[in-house]
């Protein structure tokens, strides 16, 4: 709301740790309709609950207002309120660098976005599955979901373990293979001004 910037650590390969990301090679758009339904359904909750978004509702509100709202709505409006408690959950989680939390808090997550809000598919389901079955201390989809990346926190000697599984998997059901892809956490990108 204010755009202020908190900058939280997330050093995981000092801890033998790696940030993995995973292609499903599925394309999405954030357009389509489904994604509109999506946020139409969140914005009813909002104007039902009497505020302007859900970022200022927290959970015992927004069950308070179960009643008033759709099973689909409801549903849609707890993904949006608890990811936001998440978000603020893993911030202290890796300021203490608890990234066990950090992956409890993935997976979470992706069940809420699988179950709650529905934007998953099977690759993305299937990308996480394989990550925790290679030992991943978390994993979720990310993006605007119905394809895309999946990510995960695994120990940096599982990284084998999982490409092989993914492998494996992905190539029993005839799709294309993820490779993964160990990346870094930066500041970002930023302009530089000349003096």
């Amino acid at each position: 709301r204010s755009s202020e910037v908190d900058h939280i650590p997330c050093d995981l390969s000092s801890a033998g740790l790696a940030l993995v990301v995973m292609d499903t090679h599925v394309r999405h758009s954030n357009a389509t309709s489904a994604y509109r339904d999506r946020r139409t359904s969140c914005e009813e909750a909002a104007l039902a609950m009497g505020v302007s978004a859900l970022r200022d509702v927290d959970s015992e509100e927004l069950e308070r207002h179960e009643g008033s709202l759709d099973e689909e709505t409801y549903r849609r409006a707890r993904h949006i309120v608890s990811e936001n408690d998440r978000v603020l959950k893993a911030s202290v989680a890796l300021r203490a660098r608890d990234f066990k939390r950090v992956g409890e808090l993935f997976r979470s997550s992706h069940i809420s976005m699988r179950d709650d809000y529905e934007i998953s598919s099977p690759e993305l389901d299937l990308a996480v599955e394989c990550a925790e079955e290679s030992g991943a201390l978390g994993a979720r989809m990310t993006g605007g979901g119905f394809g895309g990346s999946a990510i995960a926190i695994i120990s940096a000697d599982r990284l084998g373990e999982l490409e092989s599984r993914l492998v494996e998997r992905f190539s029993q059901k005839n799709w294309p293979v993820p490779q993964p892809l160990v990346v870094d956490a930066s500041e970002g990108a930023r302009k530089h001004h000349q003096l």
